[in-house]
């Protein structure tokens, strides 16, 4: 349920997301420029003139209500359906404790013209304005204290998120944020300068604005959500950090655990290093914990967990944390038969709990619709998948929830397709997707002995869809190979590559099509580079997009541990990259260039390019030339428990 205000006195409506919009007001003359919401039936809209409408049934009735003032009225905050603020013309302030009723000016110091306001609380709420004005208000609106944002420009919106936090937007791109009640107002880089007509903000990390020239921006304010974790008999979990920045970097660890309780560290990361922390040794044995970080400079982090599954399948896994919740996640790639146990780990860090749907399209039995499962509050839940869906089940998941939360699937088997017959056994861990996306790209893959590489297609829209699929061998080993793959409504597919490439042969892959879709690359193996024999698989989500540079946190050279960065460019000219590396144990390495030809690919050897026996992270910054993906992979013996992972973020 959604409104939307406009000139002319256009209210609009809607019941199904933004699918058909219906006109519930229209004066062709007044303009409408705030609005707010309680709840599906009971909104406002305040305009010109001092003019207020209220509705309580969804808009079928839109009510007048007596304002007091002829002073446009720019914009309005409600906490409840009684408690409101609405500010305008001329440091015009109301308020109404009576749903409208009664509408009470309030003197707020200020001559310029108010156009954004919000409360944290019935106390707390600020107001932003022309000249870069900001004004403050502890006790409800009674009084109200000039605060210095630092700007001069108009401030056109500002949302709240508690009592010392909240974020102001402006023009020309200006983006402000506070974390200390409004003593200081630090400017974001917002990365545009087109007039940002508002703003709105999930939380201290999350905020949306939008502006002039169909501008939309997000952020995630450098905070990463990891929903898995383990700390078990068995398990070893570690966070590694990469800033490759020149100044420190303060972090703020969260664990949280299934209980509902969690645990808070603070750590800081010295210039341009590679930094591990062991979260076992910090949260204590026996946890299943999910953890958010939070930086205040742009760092990564990755999070590597190597296990002993029940005793018997051992391996690791690796992922890049997510930037940032939201209610829809979407998973390609999922098997619940013999020597597969897949799992979903929720994280809800949210004030209020979480009622999550599992929307899985098998293709044993076509669609199936899971609900009522509750993730508490500021806690994490695990659902085993093999007992959601009770039989053997090569399946897509999109979860579906009430309230923004994070999702990550991870899988744990003993895989019977290698080679004569033998058993790998290891195991993966993705976050999900929030946004299905038209292209994939993936830099790593091979169909060499020891190697079964899989490509999981899914298409949980509502018409059949093509997808164009092109296969890209290693130098000298053949031309590009393109197929397409139909896909239909709410279906999944499985492509087994070496069927379309060919035995022994390196190949990355490029994906796309007309309509959204998700893609997964799975790699099932028994590596045996330079003496080794470990067995183990990895699953990512591919690359969207080349880029200029990656950053890769996690990496070991160490004793019985092999790293490999592959770097691919898909574009029709070379690329020049260069490769730094930043370890614990020697620091920052002096950089090293390559040229990476069109429509090819290279692989390092980390061991030998930078060293053995180093833990270290990896910047590869493109210098000239065309944007690249690059994708990590790990293989290792931990301790007596073998396996790999690879990165892509």
């Amino acid at each position: 349920v959604a409104w939307a205000v406009g000139e002319a006195g256009i209210i609009l409506g809607t019941v199904d997301a933004g699918a058909t919009w219906r006109t519930q007001y229209d004066d062709g003359r007044t303009s409408f420029t705030g609005l707010w919401a309680t709840a599906a039936m009971t909104a406002w809209v305040v305009g010109d003139g001092g003019i207020i409408k209220k509705t309580v049934d969804g808009g079928e009735h839109w009510m007048d209500q007596t304002s007091g003032t002829a002073d446009d009225l720019y914009a309005i905050y409600a906490l409840s359906a009684d408690t409101a603020w609405a500010a305008g013309h001329a440091g015009t302030m109301l308020f109404t404790a009576d749903g409208g009723a009664h509408w009470t000016p309030q003197v707020t110091g200020t001559a310029v013209s108010l156009h954004g306001v919000s409360a944290a609380d019935a106390d707390t709420l600020w107001a932003v304005g022309d000249r870069g004005s900001v004004i403050k208000s502890a006790d409800g609106g009674l009084h109200w204290t000039a605060q210095s944002p630092g700007v001069t420009v108009a401030l056109t919106d500002i949302s709240a998120v508690d009592a010392q936090s909240a974020w102001a937007s402006g023009e020309r791109g200006v983006v402000l944020k506070t974390t200390d009640g409004g003593a200081n107002w630090v400017k974001q880089d917002s990365t545009t300068r087109a007039d940002l007509a508002s703003l709105r903000a999930v939380d201290g990390n999350i905020a949306w604005a939008a502006g002039d020239g169909a501008t939309l921006l997000r952020t995630a304010d450098r905070a990463r959500y990891f929903a898995e974790g383990h700390t078990g008999d068995g398990f070893q979990e570690f966070l590694c950090f990469f800033n490759p920045q020149e100044s420190q970097a303060a972090v703020i660890i969260k664990y949280l655990f299934a209980d509902g309780t969690s645990q808070v560290q603070q750590v800081a990361l010295p210039p341009e290093s590679r930094t591990t922390l062991d979260v076992n040794g910090t949260v204590g044995p026996g946890r299943d914990v999910s953890v958010i970080v939070q930086a205040d400079g742009a760092i990564e982090v990755e999070r590597p967990m190597y296990f002993n599954y029940l005793g018997a399948w051992s391996g690791g896994s690796d992922a890049y944390g997510s930037m940032g919740p939201s209610v829809n996640w979407n998973f390609a790639e999922g098997y619940t038969g013999a020597g597969f146990d897949q799992y979903v780990c929720v994280l809800n860090g949210q004030s209020r709990p979480a009622a999550v749907m599992f929307d899985f399209q098998t293709q044993e039995n076509g669609p199936v619709s899971l609900a009522g499962y509750i993730v508490p509050a500021n806690s994490r839940a695990t659902f085993r998948v093999n007992d959601l869906l009770g039989g053997a089940y090569q399946n897509s998941l999109q979860l579906k929830s009430t309230v923004p939360v994070i999702a990550e699937r991870s899988m744990y088997f003993n895989y019977a397709g290698g080679e004569g017959g033998m058993s790998w056994s290891g195991g993966h861990s993705v976050v999900g997707a929030p946004l299905l996306a038209n292209q994939y790209l993936f830099a790593e893959g091979t169909t060499r002995s020891g190697f079964d590489e899989y490509l999981t297609l899914q298409n949980p829209g509502s018409s059949r869809i093509q997808v164009n699929a092109v296969f890209e061998p290693g130098q000298g080993q053949g031309a590009p190979v393109t197929r397409i793959f139909s896909v239909d409504a709410g279906k999944r597919q499985t492509v087994f590559v070496k069927d379309v490439v060919g035995a022994d042969k390196d190949v990355s892959i490029k994906v796309s099509s007309a309509s959204p879709f998700l893609a997964e690359r799975v790699i099932y193996f028994d590596y045996r580079g330079y003496g080794a024999d470990w067995t183990g698989g990895s699953c990512i989500i591919g690359a969207r997009e080349v880029s200029t540079e990656w950053l890769f946190a996690e990496g070991s050279t160490g004793d019985a541990w092999h790293e490999y960065l592959c770097l691919q460019n898909p574009n029709s000219s070379d690329s020049m990259v260069q490769v730094t590396y930043y370890t614990q144990e020697r620091g920052k390495l002096a950089p090293e260039s390559f040229v990476i030809p069109a429509n090819g690919r290279v692989t390092l050897v980390v061991n030998t390019h930078a060293g053995p026996d180093l833990r270290l992270a990896a910047r590869i910054k493109v210098t000239s030339g065309p944007g690249i993906v690059a994708e990590r992979s790990q293989y290792f013996d931990f301790g007596g428990w073998t396996g790999g992972h690879y990165s892509l973020l």
